[in-house]
């Protein structure tokens, strides 16, 4: 089964992929944020990671650079809900 990780700051962001995506037939799991992101991903690989680009602290951008050296197998999304 295909594994995805979700990040992003916002809970009804993460809530509304994990239900989208779990409903799609999809393993899940969802990081508030970077660190938390990491920290899972040490525990086993994802097949995709969709994260936003804007988070405080670190961002989206840092998480697709260290999923280029340690996983480069897998597909990442990068999102952002900033408007211009």
């Amino acid at each position: 089964m295909t594994r995805v990780l979700v990040v992003d700051d916002e809970q009804s962001i993460r809530r509304t992929f994990d239900a989208f995506l779990r409903g799609a037939g999809y393993t899940v799991e969802t990081a508030e944020n970077v660190e938390a992101a990491r920290s899972l991903l040490e525990q086993g690989c994802f097949d995709i990671v969709v994260t936003d680009i804007l988070m405080p602290g670190v961002t989206g951008v840092e998480l697709l650079k260290t999923l280029r050296q340690n996983a480069p197998d897998t597909q990442v999304l990068l999102m952002t809900g900033e408007r211009r």
